[in-house]
């Protein structure tokens, strides 16, 4: 199968340019940052401070050994039952869960599902979540379980982690994205997660989640981020992400070049911080979605409507520097690609728009070279989970397959006699290599219709819609995921919850 890029938008020179930019702005403009005890590590480190900027900076030296050694890993994230796991960079696969917005305060993910019945969105359930969590067992290109909605009857702090002990009950798939918004909530998640892993020991070695930390554009790191990046290095816990979010001609220039060196700029300091708070871990280079295994790279510079400064997440010029970001990270640094700008639309509902924008950005993920592609199941620039979109992304990638596949051929495929056999019989209907591949040379869908006009309208003119409405119900109603934990974990994990609730509440 295909995994190298087969379009390419940058030159030589200009991968060439944007690393250079990238090391020039961490040697002599550096990053902001005000966390004492971080910047007597990174001191320590061989980097300088200056005082009256309180800014950071490193040697370009330094920036390339920290970036060389984000690379050539061995990407896994593990199933719970802490034997299977999946490997990045392998095949294609698509991942379910939404973005954080750096504005979104009062959850960790998102708070909607679209009600496709009432044409209208609605707070999320926990029994939404647990519906999410049984579509994406029984889908198979789901590899990545994401939070894809939270609870709104929990308080907003710990809505992420009710979730998460809402899927971990609901999938064996590696769960991630979930999104640590300070000290106290690592403390809360790194408990529920022992519980799950078996113990603290265990969780090292074979991380199921991934937390994410962000550094902010234009080129800074507060304390809040710096606490909880020394908090899960300290531990020994590799499975969380750095990543940043720059906005061209807002928290970045207005260009695409500079923007993805200051992405590049932004990330490298967390590596290095963590690799100094503990020199056997390294964390997953990532942009701000958080990239679900270790040390692997996805950059997100986001452009916006000029009108509104609104994220634009599915058009078009959005989709072209995801494509630039993947060949750069991929060609250049010789890592393994999340698909940044996959399965994205700003469509409110699925539709004609979010067929349209999810195909688009999926498609050129997949050319860039990116074998991960993500968040599925969104609409309305991610701020919107939706069933039947879910089972709509799942289509799109099992047709997107076939194009990163490429044409297979074996020795046979050259040979005259398969020529020969078909002619003697008039037709190739019944030969052995027809039988043998008819399946695998044309992908049967479950959701398009190919049929004549005719078969269409008697079978009552049905759209995509209806057929994935009639899939989920179906799923919902047939897969019985395989328990992964007893009912005593799962008290466990209610309990651990409920207190930490309570002491939010008080608060």
């Amino acid at each position: 199968m295909r995994t190298e890029s087969m379009l390419r938008i940058l030159n030589e020179a200009e991968m060439d340019g944007i690393h250079e930019l990238s090391l020039q702005i961490l040697e002599k403009i550096g990053v902001r940052i005000t966390h004492s005890r971080a910047i007597g590590l990174l001191k320590d480190g061989g980097c300088s401070f200056d005082e009256s900027k309180s800014r950071l900076k490193i040697p370009r030296s330094l920036s390339e050994d920290i970036i060389r050694k984000s690379t050539g890993r061995d990407l896994k994230l593990y199933y719970q039952d802490r034997k299977q796991y999946i490997k990045m960079g392998e095949s294609i696969f698509f991942s379910l869960g939404p973005i954080l917005l750096q504005e979104m305060i009062t959850g960790t993910v998102n708070d909607y599902v679209f009600d496709l019945e009432r044409l209208e969105r609605r707070y999320a359930t926990k029994d939404d979540v647990a519906r999410a969590g049984i579509l994406a067992d029984s889908l198979d290109n789901i590899k990545i379980v994401g939070v894809p909605i939270t609870p709104h009857e929990a308080p907003a702090k710990t809505r992420g982690l009710h979730a998460l002990a809402i899927l971990a009950q609901t999938t064996s798939k590696p769960i991630a994205w979930i999104h640590i918004i300070d000290l106290e909530m690592a403390r809360i998640a790194v408990e529920v997660e022992k519980v799950l892993a078996g113990g603290m020991e265990e969780l090292r070695k074979r991380p199921r989640h991934t937390a994410l930390l962000e550094a902010i554009s234009p080129l800074m790191y507060d304390d809040r981020v710096i606490d909880l990046l020394l908090y899960y290095s300290e531990l020994g816990l590799p499975a969380f992400s750095i990543g940043s979010m720059p906005q061209p001609g807002v928290t970045a220039p207005m260009s695409i070049p500079a923007a993805i060196a200051q992405n590049v700029a932004e990330i490298v300091p967390g590596l290095y911080l963590t690799e100094l708070a503990n020199p056997d871990l390294v964390p997953a280079p990532s942009w701000c979605l958080g990239v679900c295994l270790k040390h692997c790279w996805a950059l997100d510079v986001m452009l916006s409507d000029p009108r509104n400064l609104r994220h634009l997440y599915a058009a078009p010029e959005t989709a072209l520097v995801g494509l630039a970001e993947s060949q750069f990270i991929r060609e250049y640094y010789g890592i393994p690609v999340w698909g940044t700008r996959a399965l994205r639309t700003d469509a409110k509902m699925p539709g004609i728009q979010a067929a349209i924008e999810k195909t688009l950005t999926a498609t050129l993920a997949v050319l860039a070279g990116a074998t991960t592609l993500g968040p599925a199941g969104q609409v309305d620039s991610d701020q919107i989970f939706c069933f039947e979109q879910l089972v709509i992304d799942n289509e799109i990638v099992e047709l997107l397959k076939r194009l990163q596949r490429g044409i297979p051929s074996e020795q046979i495929d050259f040979e005259l006699q398969i020529v020969e056999r078909g002619i003697s019989k008039g037709n190739y209907l019944s030969d052995s290599l027809t039988l043998r591949r008819n399946r695998e040379m044309v992908y049967i869908s479950k959701l398009l219709d190919r049929q004549r006009y005719e078969a269409w309208a008697k079978a009552g003119k049905e759209d995509v819609l209806p057929r994935a409405k009639r899939e989920v119900d179906r799923i919902l109603k047939e897969h019985q995921p395989v328990p992964q934990i007893d009912q005593a974990t799962a008290r466990q994990i209610e309990n651990i919850l409920a207190d930490a609730d309570k002491r939010i509440a008080g608060k």
